[in-house]
């Protein structure tokens, strides 16, 4: 278990509250819990920006909570609550479901900062049922902390991400836009091209029609407060273009 002192390092590297970084400790741990399980990891693969958080990019600045793919037929909180109830030694992390509605569960936790009240921040799970397009990629888990958490987890390959995210231009939100161009400008040297090209939907001339790109501009600031040092929506556009070029549509 990390002390007090590692989590304000972090929240001041983070830019956030110290509350936030302990639940993304205890988010590691989390999982995994449900990637050492041998039902629940068959079953489970990271999606969307969580992928980029916890398997792809160590830099992705937003605290992602991790919304998963169901490729299996499974009673999730059911199987969730086993792992949870499990007294585990490694990870002095306590987890106990919370609440449960379709498709969202709730963990409390009792973490490095060793609170249990009716405050308790939880940790949010979003399960979806669905089935990958490529097979899902198995990598280590990024656990930035200083505790040895390294547990190989699946999360859906770095090629469909990027397919799903130039779909999403169809009717663009600020958050997959800044996703998007994270991934092209962050993990280049990760992503098969060739993959790309084959498999990603059919480009328009331009990445946003007019309408599209005049929202953007309005909202981008204030839906993007979260993130710090964002780039200006001119420069994420300038670099997309220039990104996409590469995939020759």
């Amino acid at each position: 278990m990390i002390g007090f002192g590692e989590l304000r390092r972090f929240a001041t590297r983070w830019h956030v509250d110290v509350t936030d970084v302990e639940r993304a400790h205890a988010t590691s741990w989390l999982l995994k819990r449900i990637f050492d399980d041998a039902i629940l990891s068959r079953a489970l693969v990271l999606r969307g920006a969580s992928a980029l958080r916890y398997t792809y990019c160590a830099d992705y600045p937003m605290l992602e909570p991790p919304e998963f793919l169901v490729t299996e037929t499974l009673d999730v909180p059911a199987a969730l609550g086993d792992v949870l109830h499990a007294e585990s030694d490694s990870d002095g992390v306590k987890f106990l479901i919370a609440a449960r509605t379709r498709g969202i569960v709730r963990v409390d936790y009792v973490g490095a900062l060793g609170r249990r009240s009716a405050a308790q921040p939880r940790i949010l799970l979003t399960f979806i049922n669905g089935q990958t397009h490529l097979p899902p990629a198995h990598v280590p888990l990024i656990h930035p902390f200083s505790d040895p958490c390294a547990p190989m987890v699946s999360a859906i390959a770095l090629e469909e991400f990027i397919d799903d995210q130039l779909a999403l231009l169809a009717n663009p939100r600020a958050h997959d836009v800044y996703d998007l161009w994270f991934a092209l400008t962050r993990t280049r040297d990760k992503i098969n091209l060739e993959l790309v090209r084959q498999i990603a939907h059919p480009q328009k001339d331009t990445l946003f029609d007019q309408a599209s790109r005049l929202r953007l501009e309005r909202v981008w600031d204030g839906a993007l407060r979260g993130v710090r040092d964002h780039p200006p929506f001119a420069q994420v556009e300038s670099d997309l273009n220039q990104a996409l070029q590469t995939f020759d549509f």
